[in-house]
């Protein structure tokens, strides 16, 4: 239903709820990136800071943004299965004190969607071809009661429609948009996209232009190109597809941010780094030493 807001209104400015950077209480937003370039840690990551209400990521001088406000989160999770997830939160333990995990679990509820029955469309293709609400429709509604954030994964389970109509993806953003206005939680997607020449073009996603334009804000996973791994004086190919840059493409309700480097660690786990670019008479030398040169 429609909301008049006044000139009167508007002369005391009202209290914004940021959830994370960018991304107001009630939103949905989005995590973009290639299969398996880090999304779902990403995900679990951003939950744990929300639940505890510290900084993620941190442990290599950096971290992803500042402590945001706390409050409960929910991650649910339709590709990973109860022991992977498992195998993820043991390596996120060692970043957690003994305070943090006797709170964590009363905050985060982590859940795996992955049993045969389970069905997490919340929009379907009805008889006829009309889309209506799906079986998970109603559960994420009472999913995000009460809760500051939700963490959805993948995209591509929350229907059965065209990922490339506008029609379809406007209809699946515009329900799970009502759920996050009606309930004041915020709506975190991850969605896949297919492998472009340069780690920057993110506007080849997979699925229709709706889905951008949709959400308030976007964030882009990518893997360190070669050309990047040669400004920061990386000469190990091997090594560059450690590091995966965290770009905040859309933000319709904040500041912009710089993009964060961030590294894989053994096991998956993810810190951010501050990457120093090398000066001039370094990056000559590398250059010489990659070529061969005495």
């Amino acid at each position: 239903m429609a909301q008049r807001v006044t000139f009167a209104e508007a002369a005391v400015p009202p209290h914004l709820d940021f959830v994370l950077p960018g991304m107001l209480a009630g939103t949905v937003g989005l995590i973009v990136g290639q299969g398996a370039v880090g999304k779902s840690f990403l995900a679990l990551h951003i939950g744990i800071s929300v639940a505890l209400g510290k900084a993620a990521c941190t442990g290599m001088g950096d971290a992803l943004w500042p402590a945001p406000a706390s409050g409960p989160v929910a991650i649910v999770m339709g590709e990973d299965i109860p022991k992977v997830v498992q195998y993820r939160l043991n390596e996120l333990r060692a970043a957690l004190s003994l305070d943090d995990l006797a709170q964590i679990d009363a905050e985060l509820d982590v859940q795996s969607w992955t049993d045969e029955q389970d069905d997490l469309r919340v929009i379907q293709r009805q008889p006829g071809g009309v889309i209506g609400h799906g079986p998970f429709y109603a559960k994420l509604r009472a999913l995000a009661e009460g809760r500051r954030l939700v963490i959805l994964d993948p995209l591509a389970f929350l229907h059965d429609c065209d990922e490339n109509n506008n029609g379809d993806m406007t209809t699946l953003m515009r329900a799970l948009g009502g759920i996050a206005r009606a309930t004041g939680c915020a709506i975190l997607v991850l969605h896949h996209i297919g492998k472009s020449k340069d780690g920057d073009d993110w506007e080849r996603s997979r699925g229709a232009s709706s889905l951008t334009t949709a959400v308030r804000l976007q964030l882009n996973l990518t893997v360190m190109s070669a050309s990047e791994a040669d400004e920061y004086g990386i000469a190990d190919d091997l090594e560059r597809r450690f590091y995966i840059r965290l770009a905040q493409v859309k933000a319709n309700n904040g500041k912009p941010i710089d993009s964060k480097w961030l590294r894989k660690q053994p096991g998956g786990r993810l810190m951010a780094y501050a990457l120093q670019k090398p000066g001039i008479a370094d990056h000559r030398a590398m250059k010489e030493r990659r070529n061969g040169a005495i």
